[in-house]
């Protein structure tokens, strides 16, 4: 069982190419039998346009959690699940106590042993009270599940705060709120930073900062977690939008207009240069993707 979770990024930058990488990405694992169920975070109604235009979606193969994006029509943003449809996922959404319109969204798998899946973005900035809330109320949630997996954007870092002067350790409230939950990425690459906010790599940061927000985290009675990838790592060429025609149009109107009034001598021109060639990301956070295996 292979379980993908990606803050996918709302801002508008590049948003529809971006989109199409991932989505693109998530299709060839689900048609390749790589992928059962993909949590997004900051997931928008364009997001939501490419997603339904993956092959895998129009085909049935994936199963999304809401198509009409409903779910975050008021906050304009939200969370969202494409699980493989022979899974038969029973998806649930349940209200958190937010500022920002925060959610847990669960889906039951149809499967043997039985397996459910949970995510959410928590409570971000410093809001380290309401995001603990958000966190038991998710454990109390999964609790009648014996299988359960926990996947999403916890908005703290398991290595420092991001005021780092501050104490204690905001990670630390996991072994009181999900004291029965492991840490995939830290129990499978204890030696590995795992950083999936890292503006070192990620030219989408325009400031520092290294940080293992996103997480993986279980707890199973028949399966185990066997290995645990970071996604979205590779940048690609960044294709700005073509200008509106018409502007474009009436550009080259009045530059004409411009020289037959205004006439110049012809001087000699340098050789073009190449444009210099933007390499972006598919999101301002890296993705994870987990394999879970029957004991």
């Amino acid at each position: 069982m292979r379980v993908l979770t990606w803050n996918v990024w709302f801002d508008k930058f590049a948003i529809e190419q971006r989109s199409r990488v991932i989505t693109k990405i998530t299709d060839e694992f689900f048609l390749s039998d790589q992928l059962d169920v993909a949590c997004f975070q900051e997931v928008t109604k364009s997001f939501l346009a490419a997603v339904k235009e993956m092959n895998s979606v129009k085909s049935k193969v994936a199963i999304v959690s809401d198509t009409s994006g409903k779910s975050f029509e008021k906050e304009g943003y939200g969370v969202l699940m494409l699980v493989r449809a022979k899974l038969a996922p029973r998806f649930s959404l349940h209200p958190f106590p937010t500022r920002m319109g925060r959610k847990l969204l669960v889906a039951e798998l149809k499967c043997s042993p039985p397996l459910t899946i949970a995510t959410a973005h928590f409570e971000s900035l410093s809001t380290q009270p309401t995001r603990e809330q958000q966190l038991q109320i998710s454990n109390n949630i999964l609790l009648p599940f014996p299988n359960a997996v926990l996947v999403g954007d916890f908005n703290f870092c398991s290595y420092r705060n991001f005021n780092p002067q501050l104490m204690p350790l905001d990670n630390d409230c996991l072994l009181r709120v999900l004291p029965d939950f492991i840490d995939c990425w830290a129990t499978l690459r204890p030696q590995d930073m795992g950083y999936t906010f890292d503006s070192v790599v990620n030219t989408m940061l325009q400031y520092y900062e290294q940080m293992r927000y996103d997480r993986i985290m279980a707890r199973l009675s028949n399966y185990q977690v066997q290995n645990i990838e970071l996604l979205g790592t590779t940048p690609f060429v960044y294709e700005p939008p073509p200008l509106p025609e018409i502007q474009f149009n009436l550009t080259a109107q009045f530059l004409q207009q411009l020289k037959l009034k205004h006439p110049q001598p012809v001087e000699p021109q340098p050789p073009p240069r190449d444009n210099p060639i933007r390499m972006i990301f598919a999101s301002d956070h890296f993705g994870l993707i987990a394999n879970f295996v029957v004991n």
